[in-house]
C-alpha cells in the first residue's frame, strides 16, 4: 500500500505472486549493503532537568486538511500523567527517560491495575535490559503483556531500579488510560453589524480527563492546497495552515471574513488531557440556530470502541408523548439531535443484549432551554459475562445461507462470517445454552452437533459439513438442459443427520418391485414379437403341409 501526502492510497494485491510455501517454510530475504537504523515515530531533542519526573510521551499538533501521521515529537509528563493510546502520534504511550546525574542499573518497568494494591498480577512489563538510551525499552502504550488493549481507567506505572550504591529503588506512578474523544457541545453566534462573534458552549465539551486545549482556527490555501509540505534531512511533515482567531476577554472569538477562505474553512478544535482531539466546523454549529439546543445519547460502558462497537436505537418524545419522526442530527452525528426548546423524552429501545446489561433506567426526561441548551443522557451499561461461539463448516455454503444461535427463548442471533476465513462463522454471546441454525436453499443439508452450552471466558467451536441431497443432483428441467437445481426456496437445516423410518424404506421397496424398469419393458415387448414370429411360421408350415 502507497499513500500520498493528500491521502490518496494505492493498493496492490501480492498474494498470488507470493511462494505456495508461505507460512510452511522460512522466506529468506536479501538486503543490500548499506546503513540500517530502527524508525521511530518522534523526535527526541528533550533535555531533562532534575525536577522533571522522569517520564516522557509524545505530542503531536493533529490535522484537519489531511490524514497523514502528524510529526511529533517526545514531551515530559510532570503533572498529568494521562495516554490515549490510538496510534495518532499524540500521547500515545508513557515512557521513562530518567534524570541526568542519576543511576538506574536493571532497570525494569511494570504496569498494574490500580486496584491491585499488592501488585500480585502485573499487566504488562518491559523485557530485560531496558535502557534509558532507547525510549522504547519502557515504553507502555497502554496493552497487556499479550498484546491487547487495556480498558479505560487507572493503572500503577511501577519502575524498579538499583541506584549508584546498589540500593534499590521503585517509583510509582498513576497512569490513567483514556480511549474516548471528548464530546462537542454546541456554541452561540451572535452579530454586530457584520462583525460575528462565536462563543463555545459550556461545558466547552465533556471528557473524563479534563479539557486541555481549545482552538479556534481556519485554513487558508498555500501553492492550491490546505496543508503545507516541509522537508528535512531526516523527515517530512505534514501540518495545516492553519491561522488561529484569539479569544476575547469575554470568552468569544472574532470570526474574519478572508478572501478566498470558505465558510468550511473554519474549525472549533478541543483536545484533552489525554490526547484525544475531537473538532467540527463552524457551520455544523451554525446549523443549530436560534431557540434549539442539542441532546447527545450515549452508552455508558467500559469497553473498547474500536474492537466492540456497540450500536443501538432510542426514541424521542416531546411533552405530549408524540414520537418526534422527522430527526435533525447535530454534527452529522446518529446519536445527537437538534431539537426546539421543550421538555422532553427518550427510551432506550434497542443494544446487544448479549454484550450488555441496562443499569439505569430505560426511560429519562430532560428539558432544553436557553440557559440549558445541551443535554448528554448517557445510559448505564454492564458488560455481560460471555463466551466466543465458533461455527466451520467443511465447504462455503451456498449463496443466500443464513447462520444463527437460537436462544431457549426462541430469538435467533445472526452469526457473522469470518473475513480472512469465509467458512467459519462467529459471534460473542451470553452463558447459557443454544441451538444452531442454518437457512440453506433446497437440496442441502448439515451434518454434525448443533447443540451449545456457553460458558463465561471460554471458546467454543463446533465443525459441520454440507451435505447435498443425491435426489436433487439428479433432477433436469422441462427444456432438458442439464445442470439446473430445485427451485431456491430457502428452508431451514438444524443440522441433524437425515434420518428415514422403517416403513418409509419398507413402502419404498415395495414401490420399486411393482414398477417395472426400463430394461423390464423391452425385454416383454421382445417377447411378445418372438412369439408373434413363431406362430405365423407353424401357420405357413400347415398351408405347405396341406
Amino acid at each position: 500500500m502507497v499513500e500520498d501526502f493528500a491521502g490518496n492510497i494505492a493498493i496492490a494485491k501480492l498474494g498470488d505472486h507470493l511462494p505456495k510455501t508461505i507460512g510452511n517454510d522460512l522466506v529468506h530475504l536479501t538486503l543490500t549493503d548499506g546503513n540500517y537504523q530502527k524508525k521511530v515515530g518522534y523526535e527526541d531533542n528533550l533535555d531533562m532537568v532534575a525536577t522533571d519526573t522522569g517520564l516522557v510521551t509524545n505530542q503531536a499538533q493533529l490535522a484537519v486538511s489531511h490524514r497523514n501521521r502528524p510529526h511529533s515529537q517526545l514531551v515530559t509528563l510532570d503533572q498529568d500523567f494521562f495516554i490515549s493510546p490510538n496510534d495518532d502520534a499524540n500521547k500515545d504511550f508513557v515512557a521513562f527517560k530518567g534524570l541526568p546525574n542519576k543511576t538506574y542499573n536493571n532497570l525494569q518497568v511494570t504496569v498494574f491495575a490500580a486496584e491491585d494494591q499488592q501488585r500480585l498480577t502485573p499487566i504488562w512489563f518491559s523485557q530485560p535490559g531496558a535502557d534509558l538510551s532507547d525510549i522504547e525499552s519502557t515504553a507502555w502504550r497502554g496493552i497487556t503483556a499479550g498484546g491487547e488493549k487495556v480498558l479505560s481507567g487507572s493503572y500503577q506505572y511501577v519502575i524498579t531500579y538499583h541506584d549508584a550504591n546498589n540500593h534499590a529503588q521503585e517509583k510509582v506512578f498513576k497512569v490513567s488510560v483514556n480511549h474516548n474523544k471528548p464530546i462537542l457541545t454546541q456554541g452561540s453566534f451572535r452579530k454586530d453589524d457584520d462583525v460575528e462573534f462565536f462563543t463555545p458552549g459550556q461545558p466547552q465539551a465533556i471528557s473524563s480527563s479534563g479539557i486541555a486545549r481549545v482552538e479556534v482556527f481556519y485554513l487558508t490555501k498555500k501553492n492550491g492546497r490546505l496543508f503545507d509540505v516541509v522537508e528535512s534531512q531526516h523527515s517530512v511533515s505534514v501540518t495545516d495552515n492553519k491561522v488561529l482567531i484569539p479569544q476575547n476577554e469575554d470568552g468569544s472569538y472574532t470570526i474574519p471574513t478572508v478572501e478566498g477562505v470558505s465558510p468550511g474553512d473554519y474549525y472549533y478544535l478541543v483536545e484533552d488531557k489525554a490526547g484525544n482531539v475531537a473538532f467540527t466546523t463552524l457551520p455544523n454549529l451554525r446549523a443549530v440556530g436560534q431557540e434549539r439546543g442539542v441532546l447527545s445519547l450515549a452508552l455508558d460502558v467500559n469497553v473498547l470502541e474500536g474492537k466492540h462497537p456497540i450500536s443501538f436505537t432510542y426514541l424521542v418524545r416531546d411533552a405530549t408523548g408524540k414520537p418526534i419522526e422527522t430527526l435533525d442530527y447535530f454534527n452529522h452525528s446518529s446519536n445527537s439531535l437538534i431539537l426546539p426548546f421543550g421538555q422532553y423524552t427518550v427510551e432506550l429501545l434497542t443494544y446487544d443484549t448479549n454484550l450488555i446489561e441496562l443499569q439505569s433506567d430505560k426511560v429519562v426526561s430532560f428539558t432544553l432551554t436557553e440557559h440549558n441548551p445541551f443535554q448528554h443522557i448517557a445510559f448505564a451499561m454492564a458488560k455481560m459475562d460471555s463466551s466466543q461461539v465458533t461455527v466451520h463448516f467443511d465447504r462455503l455454503l451456498p449463496e443466500g445461507s443464513q447462520v444463527s444461535l437460537k436462544t431457549l427463548q426462541g430469538h435467533l442471533i445472526p452469526l457473522n462470517q469470518s473475513l480472512y476465513v469465509p467458512k467459519a462463522y462467529g459471534k460473542t454471546v451470553r452463558d447459557g445454552s443454544y441451538q444452531l441454525v442454518v437457512t440453506l436453499p433446497k437440496g442441502y443439508r448439515i451434518e454434525g452437533e448443533t447443540r451449545v452450552q456457553a460458558k463465561q471466558n471460554e471458546v467454543h467451536e463446533l465443525a459441520l459439513r454440507l451435505v447435498k441431497d443425491a435426489s436433487e443432483q439428479l433432477l433436469v428441467s422441462d427444456n432438458h438442459q442439464q445442470g439446473l437445481t430445485s427451485v431456491e426456496t430457502n428452508t431451514e437445516s438444524s443440522a441433524v443427520p437425515t434420518v428415514v423410518s422403517t416403513s418409509q424404506n419398507q413402502k419404498k421397496s415395495e414401490a420399486a418391485v411393482q414398477l417395472p424398469t426400463t430394461g423390464d419393458k423391452a425385454l416383454v415387448k421382445w417377447s411378445i414379437l418372438g412369439f408373434l414370429l413363431i406362430s405365423l411360421a407353424a401357420l405357413f408350415s400347415r398351408k405347405k403341409m396341406d
